[in-house]
């Protein structure tokens, strides 16, 4: 029974590293995503004035 308890617990901790791997890249990339869409959304006084 002990190999089986084991196993699981190895599954379940595999499970929760994956997922907070995951959500880390995730976090990330959205981030990074952000910072790209803001420096496309900067426009300078000038422009602002002729839109």
């Amino acid at each position: 029974m002990k190999t089986n308890d084991q196993s699981s617990r190895r599954r379940f901790l595999k499970a929760g590293g994956i997922f907070i791997a995951a959500s880390g890249i995730s976090a990330a990339a959205n981030l990074f995503g952000k910072e790209e869409e803001k420096k496309e959304n900067e426009v300078s006084p000038p422009e602002d004035l002729m839109r």
